[in-house]
């Protein structure tokens, strides 16, 4: 903890920033660091007893699901988590007692009302008109809608905690809660039953979101200053602000899982389940650069308003070359141990070593170009964010159906790797011209 202490130490050099360390950065760097052991031991748990086929259609169920909650949520919970504060910061607290409640009726209503759509469209296509087979993933994924008014819910109550500045208390429902139940039920599913299937595992998951919903709305209700309060309304700069968001929260939802519904599409699910795994223990390489990013992403913001240019880059040079340095050893790790490390999840899941090395390899690339989305954002360059990722997504798909069906997972995960490494090359071009900030390790 003195290492991680002193690393940190280096980007907080007054007293303010010093008190932020240990109160919001160092309990965030352990809730992260803790969530990415549960992962693991949820993936072992869930790979050991389902195998790659049975797991492989799980993660593509809620692989569906996730992008159908973004879709329904994602500009809900940017607009909380933008206007709360605001009208917290004017003393407006009506004004924030009204957002939450014209919010949290549209989070319900638009969770309910697509998981039941797409419900309706499965059963009626498949069972009812006969327009297309049942499959594989048919059963498991209709029962994985029944969490999506669940994740919603979750995913809303998170934001507003962060709404109210509790950003800390907002990482526990979704990395900590939510993980913990469902590791502890398919725990006894695994080792105390023999009703462990596909099937079993998406209801407990369900459940387990129900959970991580529970202690989200108890938190939220428990510090929101919101009881007694008369609340007011401003629905025309709501519903403006939302439809501005709405552009960058489909193509956003639709980036986050492109490469497994791809895959599911043109492979079979074991093919699935060996790439999520793959993809899984490759996106761990970017949990430092992550953390870092709640670090200085006020600061961007501050120095950038203040036209610091010099401290500014200076400031994103460091990061980015403290993060790589520190991400670097992972990255060999997984290099070397790559046959330890996808054999530890099954002896079926050892032909996803290669597809490990070209993700791994892409999102080391991605963290040495250093944390260029969320500068963009910081600096007013959204644009560029929709612009790219939108290119992505078509590459993305492109070279999926290029290389996937000769290829398989190998052929998706060059796919993934080529498509990191273009937005960011592209991100850093534009981002250069315009601020005239380099933010990858050679800044």
């Amino acid at each position: 903890m003195n290492f991680i202490t002193s690393i940190f130490s280096a980007f907080f050099k007054n007293e303010e920033d010093r008190k932020r360390l240990y109160k919001t950065v160092l309990p965030s760097f352990i809730i992260h660091f803790f969530a990415a052991i549960l992962a693991l031991g949820l993936v072992f748990i869930m790979t050991r007893g389902l195998g790659s086929k049975q797991y492989g259609i799980f993660s593509y169920s809620f692989s569906v699901v996730a992008i159908i909650v973004n879709l329904a949520t994602y500009g809900i919970c940017m607009l909380v988590v933008k206007e709360t504060p605001a009208a917290l910061s004017k003393g407006k607290i009506g004004l924030s007692k009204g957002l939450h409640l014209w919010t949290i009726k549209w989070t319900v209503l638009l969770c309910t009302a697509f998981a039941l759509i797409a419900a309706a469209f499965i059963a009626l296509t498949t069972f009812f008109f006969h327009f297309r087979k049942e499959t594989v993933y048919t059963i498991p994924l209709l029962l994985a809608l029944i969490s999506m008014p669940l994740s919603g819910l979750m995913n809303y109550y998170t934001a507003a905690l962060r709404g109210q500045h509790k950003s800390v208390l907002s990482l526990l429902p979704d990395n900590i809660v939510k993980p913990t139940l469902f590791l502890f039920s398919i725990g006894i599913l695994y080792f105390l039953t023999k009703q462990f299937n596909v099937q079993n595992a998406v209801l407990v998951n369900a459940i387990s979101f129900g959970g991580g919903t529970l202690f989200a709305i108890l938190a939220f209700y428990k510090i929101a200053p919101l009881k007694d309060i008369q609340p007011e309304y401003d629905i025309d700069l709501w519903k403006k602000t939302l439809k501005s968001l709405f552009l960058l929260q489909v193509i956003m939802s639709i980036n986050s899982k492109i490469d497994i519904l791809m895959l599911g599409y043109l492979k079979d699910s074991s093919a699935v389940g060996i790439f999520s795994v793959a993809d899984m223990v490759a996106s761990k390489l970017l949990l430092f650069l992550q953390i870092m990013v709640v670090i200085t992403v006020a600061s961007i913001s501050r120095l950038h308003t203040l036209g610091e240019k010099q401290k500014l880059q200076e400031m994103i040079t460091k990061v980015s070359r403290w993060v790589f340095l520190i991400t670097i050893p992972v990255y060999i790790f997984i290099i070397v141990f790559r046959r330890l490390i996808m054999s530890y999840f099954g002896l079926d899941f050892e032909s996803g070593q290669i597809a490990l090395i070209i993700i791994s390899t892409g999102q080391i690339i991605n963290v040495a170009f250093g944390p260029i989305g969320i500068f963009a954002l910081m600096t007013g360059n959204q644009k560029f964010n929709i612009i790219f990722t939108i290119i992505n997504i078509v590459l993305n798909i492109s070279l999926n159906l290029l290389l996937t069906p000769t290829m398989g997972i190998n052929g998706t995960a060059i796919a993934t790797a080529v498509s990191l490494v273009t937005w960011n090359t592209s991100m850093f071009i534009a981002i250069r011209k315009k601020t005239g900030i380099k933010t990858w390790i050679f800044g």
